[in-house]
């Protein structure tokens, strides 16, 4: 049987193989109503036809019945009802079938279970998706002698999460599960810096944003529970005093992740290719080094078939933007990317100053405790090593 479930945003469809054979009333013709209780259910046709074809197409006994009737004791809001039938009795005159019948559930009836949520143009397939636009301007740090703050910190972005999950009843173990995460986003970061004395590469951070996109739930069948946080923050190491100010904008287009809740050698990444740029100003010539980077993850808890399946699943995506400034002095430059800057190869820079600046990223995966696994790894070059 196939079932659709979800509100006019969200939507969802069940496709189960059941241990027996079933009748979906919603779509049976000719239905007027149907009422039931905990020992049998009594449906109403409109015409004749329409109980002589039920009738004849239905089994007489040992069945399913698959109902959608809130308002009759069939079923909860917006959940089917699942009604073992042992007989059922048509009345012509009455047009009523009067069936012996008891209360089930999903996972009681069924082989196998398979329950999709995607972009598809069905109507019945539906995605969950949420837009971000947040602006993440605040000061960093506020120390005696070294201030940071962030004077434009602007997020655009995108998340669509799809998602597919099998459950085998008889096997009582999962067969599929799988997240698809679809991003797309921009940050413009404008930060300036104001230190009194030479500090070693430290990491400042903070979490101004985090939004929930919509919840979704069948009752019985699927919680699907997603959250995204943004978190914006600098690695930053300085040989002296000055004022700096430096200005980053970062675009991914289109990307996306995919995990494979079972098999972590499935789970992969593609797009995230970024373009960037980078504007300084730094007023004396000291060694500098001032990373922003931003921080998101997408966390997703997901139960399946009365807790059959209970995980949580997500990838976190760290977008960095790598800037050195040597003034030729006796500078450590570290970073926890790993990556590091070497000066301009067969040139000799004025009074040995030289800069280079990259953005690096790390798309990483996971799920609960059973596995994390970097997915890609970017580094693009902006600037190359040259005289500053």
């Amino acid at each position: 049987i196939l079932l659709g479930y979800g509100s006019t945003d969200i939507q969802a469809v069940v496709q189960a193989s059941m241990k027996q054979h079933a009748v979906v009333l919603e779509n049976a013709a000719g239905i007027q109503s149907v009422s039931c209780t905990d020992t049998g259910m009594t449906i109403s046709f409109e015409d004749a036809a329409s109980i002589d074809s039920a009738a004849s197409a239905w089994p007489s006994s040992d069945f399913l019945a698959v109902t959608y009737s809130p308002e009759t004791g069939c079923n909860t809001p917006d959940e089917r009802g699942f009604h073992r039938v042992s007989s059922i009795t048509f009345d012509n005159e009455k047009l009523t079938a009067v069936a012996v019948s008891t209360k089930s559930a999903l996972d009681k009836e069924s082989n196998d279970a398979v329950i999709a949520f995607d972009s598809a143009a069905a109507p019945a397939k539906r995605d969950l998706t949420a837009s971000f636009n947040a602006d993440l301007s605040g000061t960093i740090v506020n120390q005696t002698n070294l201030k940071i703050n962030l004077d434009q910190a602007a997020i655009e972005s995108q998340l669509r999460i799809q998602g597919q999950f099998g459950f085998n009843f008889l096997k009582f173990k999962p067969s599929q599960a799988t997240i698809d995460v679809g991003f797309s986003g921009a940050t413009n970061v404008n930060m300036s810096a104001s230190v009194q004395g030479a500090y070693s590469t430290s990491v400042f951070n903070y979490t101004p944003f985090s939004a929930s996109v919509s919840a979704f739930s069948i009752p019985g069948i699927l919680d699907v529970g997603p959250v995204a946080q943004f978190s914006v923050g600098v690695e930053f190491g300085v040989s002296g005093e000055l004022d700096a100010a430096l200005a980053v904008r970062s675009e991914i287009p289109e990307s996306s992740v995919h995990l494979d809740l079972l098999n972590s050698d499935s789970s992969s990444s593609s797009g995230w290719e970024p373009t960037s740029s980078v504007s300084s100003d730094v007023d004396a010539q000291v060694s500098l080094q001032i990373n922003p980077f931003v921080d998101l993850v997408l966390a997703v808890g997901v139960k399946v078939f009365q807790n059959a399946i209970d995980l949580t699943a997500g990838f976190e995506a760290k977008p960095q933007v790598i800037n050195a400034f040597s003034a030729g002095l006796d500078f450590a430059y570290t970073s926890e990317s790993g990556v590091t800057f070497t000066k301009p190869d067969g040139v000799t820079c004025p009074n040995g100053a030289w800069f280079a600046s990259t953005f690096n990223m790390n798309v990483d995966g996971y799920v609960g405790s059973l596995y994390r696994k970097t997915l890609l790894n970017v580094n693009a070059p902006i600037f190359t090593s040259q005289c500053w």
